[in-house]
């Protein structure tokens, strides 16, 4: 009996040898636009971070305790733009299927751009509560130092990192993961078989105070600046 050759890519399985080069010939064409465009994405970014950095670096009056949270942001958008993307990009793209840069770099690409998510999260609600200080309690925010805030950025910072350590023992790479069930669509890089049950565990809890708690506090400080204002303008 004749047999059919099988092939599977990009979790696409065809039997057909033209089927199978027109397919990789569309998943180069996609590879390669989607590369394009995500690479002047991370210029232009790359580009105006750095340039806001260098600008409150640069200038000693610009040393304020708002702007140092938004130099503290622009390391994360830098980290992000410079390290997490370029992974994310070939996660998604060139290394689907086959990760070809190792464990451990599957594991610090989790780990660092959760650790930005987070952090990026933490230094939003901290600069909404420190808005909400300074129009409610003037005075208040005075007895603040520069020095103070920088320690509790770094303290963000160690909370970011100490949140997303776990994603290191809960990621890895498994060249087969795209061919175990037809239901099965994730990169090689991502949460390991034998963990996904304390994958979600972690990620449930994780969402719901990082993203859901800091959210509705972003929406009551706002809520409380709202307020001060119209109460200021009467």
């Amino acid at each position: 009996m004749p047999t059919t050759a099988v092939w599977t890519t990009s979790n696409v399985t065809v039997t057909d040898p033209v089927q199978h080069q027109d397919h990789l010939l569309a998943s180069f064409v996609s590879n390669v636009v989607i590369t394009v465009l995500i690479a002047v994405f991370l210029v232009v970014g790359t580009f105006g971070t750095l340039s806001t950095a260098v600008v409150i670096s640069l200038n000693k009056h610009l040393h304020t305790k708002a702007n140092i949270f938004i130099a503290s942001l622009c390391l994360s958008d830098l980290i992000s733009a410079l390290i997490c993307s370029p992974l994310w990009l070939y996660r998604r793209t060139w290394g689907f299927e086959k990760w070809e840069w190792g464990n451990l770099a599957c594991k610090f690409y989790w780990v660092c751009d959760l650790s930005t998510n987070y952090a990026t999260s933490l230094h939003i609600v901290s600069f909404a509560a420190l808005r909400c200080v300074a129009m409610m309690a003037p005075f208040r925010i005075k007895k603040i130092s520069t020095r103070m805030v920088f320690v509790y950025i770094c303290f963000l910072w160690l909370i970011s990192i100490g949140t997303a350590l776990p994603l290191g023992l809960l990621m890895s790479v498994d060249f087969e993961r795209g061919n175990k069930s037809k239901t099965t669509c994730w990169p090689s890089c991502s949460v390991d078989s034998n963990r996904i049950n304390e994958y979600y565990t972690y990620i449930t809890i994780v969402n719901a105070v990082i993203f859901y708690l800091l959210g509705i506090l972003i929406v009551i400080f706002t809520l409380l600046i709202v307020h001060v204002l119209r109460k200021k303008r009467r």
